[in-house]
């Protein structure tokens, strides 16, 4: 017993060490951002989140230190307008995040700020501006914006049990700020599994991912990946 044991806690300490390893090694791709957080960089320097609602979901709890802040919100057009890098030198002492999330309609941005309103200290929230942007698109019913499904912020809130989802369809995390920032530090690891998905399937030969059927299941590299595309959303051109 006492030699199972042994080789159990072995096993269990390489595990860990293996894991933390993994933290460690993922952090340059998918970083634990301190401000000027921007769901944009998804497509550039951020790649390996795939989603700006992971990223998002990953990285809001960033906004429990005390800043002022100017935070926007709506869909892909305010993603790709309201560059924070481009504008920050213009806003000196402000903090200016970008959260805007492709196809988003009301009922996505109202689940983004209840997000962030459980981020920030609540004699805090004075200091925050929110500008949201506005189309007629933004208000399609979720049936018709989503095509039955949920959408991708539900989705990855509703991950790992680590958000109840109330009667309002809004989420509330489980824990207090502090331990959600430290917990989604620790969750690199399995947050990256799509990516890492996408690198081991690229290794493969192509007549043999054909013959597994994994090209069906591989996920497309987003286009940021592609030089002329990276430059392009770092001087705000559209990319269609």
């Amino acid at each position: 017993m006492a030699s199972l044991l042994k080789v159990g806690g072995f096993i269990l300490g390489f595990a860990l060490l293996f894991y933390a390893a993994a933290v460690l090694l993922l952090l340059p791709a998918m970083p634990l951002e301190r401000g000027r957080l921007d769901t944009g960089s998804v497509f550039t320097d951020h790649w390996a989140y795939r989603l700006e609602e992971r990223y998002l979901a990953t990285n809001v709890w960033s906004m429990g230190e005390k800043r002022d802040r100017i935070v926007f919100l709506g869909a892909s057009a305010v993603r790709q307008t309201f560059r924070p890098a481009l504008l920050q030198p213009s806003l000196l002492g402000v903090e200016l995040d970008n959260l805007a999330i492709e196809g988003a309609n009301i009922s996505v941005s109202r689940k983004t700020l209840h997000l962030i309103y459980q981020a920030m200290p609540a004699d805090w929230r004075g200091h925050t501006t929110f500008v949201l942007g506005v189309t007629y698109t933004n208000f399609v019913e979720n049936r018709f914006a989503f095509m039955g499904r949920s959408d991708n912020v539900t989705a990855e809130l509703g991950r790992f049990g680590l958000y109840r989802e109330d009667k309002d369809g809004v989420f509330d995390a489980r824990l207090p700020p502090a331990v959600m920032r430290a917990a989604m530090l620790l969750m690199r690891p399995l947050l990256a599994i799509p990516y890492l998905r996408e690198i081991a399937t690229e290794i493969v030969p192509s007549d043999v991912r054909e013959r597994l059927n994994l090209g069906s299941r591989m996920m497309r590299r987003p286009e940021g990946l592609r030089p002329w595309t990276t430059k392009a959303m770092r001087s705000m051109t559209p990319l269609w």
